[in-house]
């Protein structure tokens, strides 16, 4: 388990209680956007690895004894990624890595934690590895795993390389599996890399609404066989019956043998779940579904850029690269997680590890198995972890990363919900507790990191802000309903996980919130030539994340080519109206608004009672002539006013020439009686409008109704949510 520093440093609580204390060297991100060109050797004349090296060395003025070593890379379409690691006299440094993008034949992306070394110890370990296992072993309440061992450098806090022996290290029963860093002279416990993910008390998604037969779900090009038979089902030249294939065997507890075979022939796998009975009853159904649904994970992620090449998990590779003999290991019911599920991650070229357990909230017990939404989470944890980084599955370590990547299964989780436009609200947590777990959207922003401690609450924070950026890309591009089978289309939700993959790559390793946001941005540069980036920036920006960011302090502030926004979220309270005498002046409650140089305010309001209502201005009788008007900054401005038709109707303030502020009020005079409601304001839908001029709207959303029923708002609390129209 890790907790949150707000810094590089990370405290690692073991299972015994004690806390490994460690920093990670400081990881510096760089995007150039158009790109800029190699001070080194340029790509289109060099393999990848020397046109790497020659990057970093040229780029960061790397000179003897220090040097650069190249770790793996790949190439897609018209981008390249490289992965360096910083040598000390041919030794490598376990924490000191680099990360390169290109796209065609210039640099796009550049992250490194490269240190500077003030001393080294000795590269002749002073005690020998089998004493290391032992004590690594011991201190970790596990057992080595066979894995073989390294000996290399790793950078502490102050400047020294400790030369360290590197082993894994793991106990199934406890959960745990590490990769140990013991000192190589003093058999101390240097550091640990964390593979391990577990999903948070409550969890969960929502299992699927029925039951269906599907006829060959498998994806033919993510999955194909060099044999006459479905990919999903077959290894290389080898065939199975049973949900055992290249991408995933599914079983029961540990026993990898325990598996589901056919219900008939040819690969008829039909088992019904009975709701009524208890998860030991449904284990053929639970293997079926859990096989299903990591298949087609694995599928889809493969459509969009999670390929051999970039470190994916295949039983065999087709002779495409990457390294193979990895496929997920996905236990179902699995006897050590009551009321759990989890994911281990190890470097490409070691399975992963799916453990799904049973909750016992209800009556039946739950079966993860049937959560398909947590299953997704767990899953993308093999994604993100094998993507930043370059395959290591070490990328995401301090606490603030490891939120990222809670954050980024929630993601996906959220968009596999999805079914059709506009993009709905999503639960990462109801059906196995029987209780409501994180909902999105909700009121996070950047500056709530400031409060959060735990991963996962870190991650709530950027599913938020991915599930806004969704649902502006479904409102501006539209919905696929095949983007799970196609990846070629242009619709919001494709364009979604194309740079939500993309970013994956070009990220760098312990990233942040704001190298996240930045990879983004450089992601619709590479595959979109900028399209979304004011979609993207916008987005980022009403939730904190904008332009200067930094220190868990927001920012809305978006690049200098942006026409400005307003921003503004909260919560407000309007007065009561009945039996209140306002001739015009207070009482009256007031939202304050700042509104930049050329914005145009549009507010919008709908009328369900007789009375009209009138915003900055007052609210009338319908039956009285209303000669009102808006004052601001020393300008007569035309006040909304809302007839007694249920209708809805706007008015548009703007643009403006300077920066100010803009009070809107809400009050009525005596005359109107007592009938008055009010529903407050309501926003049009966020879009781009011809005429290049940003549209802002104000919405009130009712949360309490003061008692007084459905239709009747006085004295009610409301929601005010972003005013940002584009």
């Amino acid at each position: 388990m890790s907790t949150f520093t707000p810094s590089t440093g990370r405290t690692i609580i073991l299972s015994s209680g004690e806390k490994v204390e460690y920093t990670d060297p400081i990881t510096i991100y760089e995007t150039f956007g158009d790109g800029i060109d190699s001070p080194g050797d340029a790509l289109s004349s060099s393999d990848i690895d020397q046109a790497a090296i020659s990057f970093v060395e040229n780029y960061l003025g790397i000179s003897s004894p220090m040097g650069v070593s190249y770790t793996s890379g790949y190439r897609t379409g018209n981008m390249t990624y490289a992965y360096v690691q910083q040598t000390d006299n041919d030794v490598l440094i376990a924490n000191a890595v680099a990360n390169v993008a290109w796209r065609g034949d210039i640099v796009v992306a550049f992250g490194h934690s490269f240190v500077t070394k003030k001393s080294a110890a000795s590269q002749s370990p002073g005690i020998e590895i089998q004493d290391a296992i032992s004590a690594a072993e011991r201190r970790l309440s596990g057992t080595h795993n066979g894995h073989p061992t390294k000996t290399q450098y790793l950078a502490t806090a102050n400047g020294h390389l400790a030369l360290v022996h590197a082993i894994q290290i793991a106990n199934a029963g406890l959960g745990t599996f590490y990769e140990a860093f013991v000192d190589a002279h003093s058999g101390q416990l240097l550091s640990l890399t964390d593979f391990y993910t577990v999903l948070p008390t409550p969890g969960g998604a929502a299992p699927p609404d029925g039951f269906q037969v599907l006829t060959d779900p498998e994806d033919n090009i993510a999955s194909p066989s060099i044999i006459d038979w479905p990919g999903w089902h077959s290894i290389s030249t080898t065939s199975t019956t049973t949900t055992d294939g290249n991408n995933v065997v599914c079983f029961k507890d540990s026993d990898t043998s325990s598996t589901t075979s056919q219900s008939s022939a040819t690969l008829n796998f039909n088992y019904a779940m009975d709701a009524t009975k208890n998860p030991p009853d449904n284990i053929d159904a639970a293997r079926v579904n859990a096989f299903y649904i990591a298949n087609t994970v694995h599928d889809f992620f493969y459509r969009y850029g999670f390929t051999e090449v970039a470190f994916n998990f295949q039983q065999y590779n087709f002779n495409k690269g990457g390294k193979e003999g990895d496929r997920v290991l996905l236990s179902v019911q699995h006897a050590g997680l009551k009321n759990n599920a989890n994911f281990y991650t190890p470097p490409d070229g070691q399975s992963g590890e799916c453990n799904l357990g049973v909750f016992d909230k209800t009556t039946p017990n739950r079966d993860v198995a049937f959560a398909n939404g947590l299953i997704i989470h767990e899953l993308t944890h093999g994604l993100t972890n094998r993507m930043t980084g370059g395959g290591t599955a070490a990328g995401l370590q301090p606490g603030e990363a490891k939120g990222l990547g809670e954050g980024w299964s929630d993601a996906v989780a959220d968009w596999a919900f999805q079914t059709s436009a506009p993009i709905q609200p999503f639960s990462a947590g109801v059906w196995v507790t029987g209780n409501t777990g994180r909902w999105y959207p909700n009121s996070t922003k950047y500056s709530s990191l400031k409060k959060l401690t735990e991963v996962h609450k870190i991650g709530s924070v950027w599913a938020n802000m991915l599930h806004y950026v969704h649902a502006a890309l479904v409102d501006k591009y539209g919905f696929s309903t095949t983007a799970m089978t196609n990846p070629d289309g242009s619709e919001g939700n494709i364009v979604f996980l194309h740079l939500f993959i993309d970013a994956l790559a070009l990220q760098p390793v312990n990233p942040t919130f704001v190298f996240a946001r930045q990879a983004w941005i450089q992601a619709d540069a590479n595959r979109y030539n900028g399209a979304n980036e004011e979609v993207l920036w916008r987005t980022f920006a009403s939730l904190g994340l904008g332009v200067g960011a930094a220190d868990y302090n927001d920012s809305n502030l978006l690049p200098s080519h942006f026409k400005p926004v307003v921003i503004f979220r909260g919560q407000t309270k309007l007065p009561p109206l009945v039996g209140t005498t306002i001739c015009g002046v207070a009482p009256g409650h007031v939202v304050i608004v700042k509104v930049n140089p050329q914005t145009v305010v549009t507010l919008f309001g709908l009328v369900t009672a007789t009375w009209s209502q009138k915003a900055k201005a007052e609210l009338i009788d319908s039956d009285r002539d209303s000669q009102a008007t808006v004052f601001f900054d020393g300008v007569d401005r035309e006040s909304l006013v809302l007839d007694s038709d249920s209708s809805t109707k706007s008015i548009t303030w703007g643009p403006f020439d300077d920066q100010m502020t803009i009070e809107l009020t809400f009050y009525h005079k005596a005359q109107a009686g007592d009938s008055w409601t009010i529903s407050g304001i309501k926003t049009d839908k966020m879009k781009e409008y011809l005429d290049d001029d940003l549209k802002t709207a104000v919405t009130l959303i009712p949360i309490d109704d003061g008692g007084h029923g459905d239709q009747d708002y006085q004295n009610t609390t409301f929601n005010v949510t972003r005013m940002t129209l584009f």
